[in-house]
């Protein structure tokens, strides 16, 4: 179906269209695909320990943001690059409250009491219920 504000085709497997520079694809399929294999690697080398479970999750929090910027890239749906933009804001919080627990644990070399890990963890919550409200995003210009 061809749309009025967008005339290109839509994406095929949800991140494959013409309209995408090839550059994109260089720099998010690879990084994709090596960070959820160090993070897996990690894991499993390093017997579960609170470090490599923290890696691995912000390696899944990584790759599930970079293929949500990839879907917005290739859409030609304003209702999905809406919805994948919102989605992107969750990965992104996550992915920064992650590295500071990791840093954390890093530096302490135990894990976080957890008062801590709530007020770590309450920014996003807080993001959580303001996202689906028109405060972060009410509507699109197509031009």
């Amino acid at each position: 179906m061809e749309s009025v504000f967008c005339p290109k085709d839509g994406a095929s497997y949800l991140i494959l269209s013409d309209q995408v520079p090839f550059l994109l694809y260089y720099s998010h399929l690879p990084a994709i695909i090596l960070s959820l294999l160090f993070g897996i690697f990690l894991y499993l080398q390093a017997q579960r320990s609170i470090s490599s479970v923290i890696i691995l999750l912000i390696a899944v929090l990584y790759s599930f943001r970079s293929f949500f910027d990839l879907i917005t890239w290739a859409t030609n749906d304003s209702r999905q690059v809406m919805f994948f933009w919102s989605l992107q804001i969750y990965f992104e919080l996550a992915i920064y409250i992650a590295f500071a627990y990791l840093v954390y644990v890093f530096l302490h070399r135990q894990d976080m009491p957890f008062l801590r890990k709530a007020i770590f963890f309450s920014p996003l919550a807080i993001l959580a219920i303001f996202l689906p409200t028109t405060y972060t995003l009410s509507y699109m210009v197509l031009d």
